[in-house]
């Protein structure tokens, strides 16, 4: 039996300078993401069907273990770096292999 990951879907809504910055900032929030217990993956997606879309998949082990990095202050400080470049809030899903 494989062991289950848990993978948030954000979708984040940026202007199109916010969208130029997203590389980097993926680039440094993964640096970020190393010093946290159970990150797996951090990866930018394409939505297929309408590629204008923002999409990360943002992979951990387990539950407590993204809770751990969403109510950290890293992550406020990365959120905080996108502020100027939000249309409106990220919307995320969070699904798990069954």
């Amino acid at each position: 039996k494989h062991t289950p990951m848990l993978y948030t879907l954000v979708e984040h809504f940026l202007t199109e300078e916010g969208k130029e910055y997203l590389p980097k900032w993926i680039a440094d929030i993964n640096v970020e993401l190393q010093e946290f217990e159970g990150f797996a993956e951090l990866e930018l997606l394409e939505d297929v069907i309408n590629p204008d879309r923002t999409l990360l998949l943002l992979k951990f082990e387990k539950l407590i273990q993204l809770q751990c990095w969403a109510k950290s202050e890293e992550h406020n400080t990365f959120l905080k770096k996108l502020h100027p470049y939000m249309l409106h809030k990220q919307h995320s899903q969070l699904l798990q292999t069954v």
